[in-house]
């Protein structure tokens, strides 16, 4: 079995294979990435090794189970739980999939699957990455908001807050229906 850690973020795939570190674009490094799988392994003898990283996590848990790649998800916890174990405090997309490669280590073989993605899993993410834009985005214009001191801006800014807030909690109802009737 090949290991490879990959640290899972808005900028892209920071991955370390054992011997080399690389760096593919999300999404559209996809292709790159596979194609770069595909010349130096066979799929069927590789794991990714990677934490959740938000709405990113999504397109690498779909790309193993579209490849049957075997993957294992760490728990953020006991990555950096490993991570301070190592005596490691830089904190760098390089450094985060030198230390996920690592990690495999302490894995049980039994627990490294092909991932399953399922459109309720899809859906339910793409629901909670919107409600945590969203509430971000309320919470940045509330801040503003503290700031401002001309009128008619904090008119507007009030008024901007409202709206904000009203999609939040229409996101939020959303996730909750959708919890019930799944």
């Amino acid at each position: 079995m090949y290991y490879i850690g990959i640290d899972v973020s808005k900028k892209g795939l920071a991955v370390f294979d054992g011997k080399k570190d690389l760096k593919f674009i999300n999404k559209e490094g996809l292709t790159s990435f596979k194609k770069y799988l595909k010349k130096k392994y066979h799929l069927s003898e590789i794991a990714i090794i990677f934490e959740p990283t938000g709405v990113y996590l999504l397109y690498l848990k779909e790309f193993c189970a579209e490849n049957s790649i075997k993957a294992y998800i760490v728990n953020p916890k006991k990555s950096h739980n490993f991570t301070r174990a190592l005596g490691r405090r830089s904190k760098t997309d390089k450094i985060d999939a030198r230390i996920l490669y690592q990690f495999h280590k302490l894995i049980d073989s039994k627990d490294i699957k092909v991932p399953i993605v399922d459109q309720q899993t899809k859906a339910l993410a793409s629901y909670l990455v919107s409600y945590e834009f969203a509430l971000k985005q309320r919470i940045s214009l509330f801040h503003h908001l503290e700031s401002l001191r001309d009128k008619k801006l904090i008119a507007l800014m009030r008024k901007d807050l409202k709206r904000a807030k009203k999609l939040e909690d229409k996101i939020f109802d959303d996730i909750k229906e959708y919890l019930v009737n799944e």
